[in-house]
């Protein structure tokens, strides 16, 4: 665990979980770190558009200060089923910035991905330098989704996704930029 500067010198602790564990306190201080972080897409829930299955949780006394969600999913690659951990809406409180908790959690889900053989990290994002940092690109890949928006299933969407998917290979084999992606569910 790593200690804060200034006031707060609480140790930091970071823990994995299923989501549906989480206690009621911890799932309103993660509602309200999620709100936070991601203005007008989490006002009274802890997820946008599905429940993540497992989160890495990162609090500092009584409060959540960070999170990962994580998804793990087989998904098809051209002809290919491959498996990933999509990341989820990772977020750092405002006082927490800066400090390398964003980099912990990437590098957790990254050795976890390693021990269990998982192909592939995956995820979509508008913000890409902290991403890049630990290795992660953009892959032109055509994507297919199941469109879901507020809880209603919209149909499959397929379109490239290019401006904000980016993946990094956990083994030997190659990502395909050519490749259709069917993520067989969500767009996380």
């Amino acid at each position: 665990p790593s200690r804060s500067r200034g006031m707060d010198t609480q140790p930091l602790r970071y823990s994995h979980q299923e989501d549906y564990a989480l206690s009621p306190a911890d799932r309103e201080s993660l509602r309200r770190l999620l709100a936070a972080s991601f203005e007008g897409s989490f006002e009274d829930r802890t997820y946008y558009k599905q429940v993540p299955k497992a989160r890495f949780l990162v609090h500092s006394g009584d409060a959540i200060v960070a999170q990962l969600g994580m998804e793990d999913r087989v998904i098809r690659m051209g002809d290919d089923p491959v498996r990933i951990f999509g990341v989820i809406d990772l977020c750092v409180a405002g006082a927490w910035r800066g400090r390398g908790v964003a980099s912990q959690l990437l590098r957790h889900v990254e050795a976890l991905g390693r021990t269990y053989g998982i192909d592939y990290l995956v995820l979509f994002a508008d913000e890409p330098s902290l991403y890049r940092r630990h290795g992660y690109g953009y892959v032109p890949n055509t994507v297919r989704w199941l469109g879901i928006d507020e809880h209603r299933s919209l149909g499959i969407l397929e379109q490239p996704q290019g401006e904000c998917f980016m993946v990094k290979a956990l083994g030997a084999r190659p990502w395909d930029p050519a490749a259709p992606v069917d993520l067989l569910g969500y767009l996380f």
